[in-house]
């Protein structure tokens, strides 16, 4: 009778465990998607390049020999599920030969995304409240006298070691 009586508490203590490791299994499926559902996400990105006239006015132009500065403008989404508070959202633009304008090579000048140390070209701290946000950021030129390289350029938009935006525009 013991025999029975232990035999069937092993086999309920097994099915418990076992119930228990399917129950962590859902677990950590469920918090990756609330993880990916958390994510900040970028759109209406837009990316030209601006000259500057007389009193701070922009001029949006695609010659090459005209650009002063690069406009980045985009929106993030509301997003219920993200946490609130400051945010850095990085930007890197990248040239027709595909180097990525810097301000420096220092690590000042970088994040980590997938475990890589990439350089950026623009950052914009924000403090995210969970509601969309119309955000505008530039590269201005330091060398004012080179002119900017002819091609296609590409921008890409990263927060919280996620992409979050891509956009592309050409200068002639």
């Amino acid at each position: 009778m013991l025999r029975e009586e232990n035999l069937a508490i092993s086999n309920k203590y097994d099915k418990e465990r076992k119930r228990n490791v399917a129950l962590e299994e859902d677990k950590t499926v469920l918090k990756e998607k609330v993880n990916l559902a958390s994510l900040l996400k970028a759109t209406n990105i837009s990316t030209m390049g601006v000259r500057m006239r007389a009193g701070d006015k922009e001029i949006v132009t695609d010659k090459a020999s005209k650009v002063d500065k690069i406009k980045v403008c985009f929106t993030l989404l509301e997003n219920l599920v993200a946490e609130p508070g400051p945010r850095s959202i990085y930007i890197r633009v990248a040239r027709p030969d595909n180097k990525i304008i810097v301000f420096g090579a220092e690590d000042i000048y970088s994040f980590e995304y997938n475990g890589q140390r990439l350089q950026y070209s623009m950052k914009k701290d924000i403090d995210y409240a969970n509601k969309t946000m119309n955000i505008c950021i530039y590269w201005e030129k330091r060398d004012k006298t080179t002119e900017a390289m002819k091609g296609v350029y590409t921008v890409t938009l990263y927060c919280e070691n996620y992409l979050i935006g891509e956009s592309r525009f050409a200068l002639r």
